[in-house]
């Protein structure tokens, strides 16, 4: 598909300039276990079907409207696998852009897999045990989907770097020694709710932020 009108819109005002956008993708899997793929017609290599968010779109619909549009697979999302954040891209034509991606595990419901529109050469399913050459971003996405886990996998830079070395002051020392030692990659939101959260209303002079611990959870970190 052409670049979206509201990206031409917004280029006509800011030039070349760093864009931020938002994509969908999905990793679609048939009963056999088979990955749908397309090749693209800009690069030439092999890929998951996705692409940028309209105004408004929620991103699952969007997954859906991508995969479809891209490889003519009609496919329904059944968990949310990823949100991510891409390196800062440069494109031939001197646009700077970084995306946002939010990558969903699909299940085919109809359509038959063809090139579908100009972006790809190439549309077909893949034995996960045969795969094409594939990047290493592309092949850690379908190996999070094919894990299973309702859980999405998020990167997350650490308590002290997102909230500044403040923020640790308030935690108890072992639990500072514990956040500061681990790189943390990736953790289980629910697990780190304790860490750092706002209190509603404060006496005066109280610290502006507080722990907030269930017992037995701990941040533990997971792997990614």
């Amino acid at each position: 598909m052409p670049t979206p009108e509201f990206v031409t819109a917004l280029r006509a005002h800011i030039g070349h300039d760093l864009l931020w956008l938002s994509t969908a993708a999905g990793v679609v899997l048939d009963a056999d276990g088979r990955v749908l793929l397309g090749r693209r017609s800009d690069t030439g290599n092999w890929g998951l079907p996705g692409g940028i968010i309209d105004p408004g779109e929620e991103p699952a619909d969007a997954a859906v409207r991508e995969i479809f549009e891209e490889t003519g697979v009609i496919a329904v999302p059944e968990a949310l696998v990823a949100v991510t954040v891409s390196g800062v891209i440069t494109y031939p034509n001197g646009d700077v852009v970084q995306y946002l991606e939010i990558l969903f595990r699909c299940r085919p419901t109809g359509g038959a897999a063809r090139v579908n529109d100009s972006e790809s050469v190439e549309v077909s399913w893949h034995s996960v045990a045969d795969l094409p050459e594939l990047d290493a971003r592309t092949l850690r996405r379908i190996n999070l989907a094919l894990a299973g886990e309702h859980q999405a996998a998020f990167a997350f830079s650490g308590v002290e770097q997102v909230l500044g070395p403040v923020a640790l002051s308030w935690l108890p020392p072992g639990r500072i020694q514990r956040v500061t030692n681990h790189a943390w990659p990736a953790v289980k939101l629910k697990q780190c709710s304790w860490l750092i959260r706002p209190r509603l209303a404060r006496a005066p002079g109280s610290p502006p932020w507080t722990q907030n611990r269930r017992p037995g959870r701990g941040g533990v970190p997971v792997s990614r």
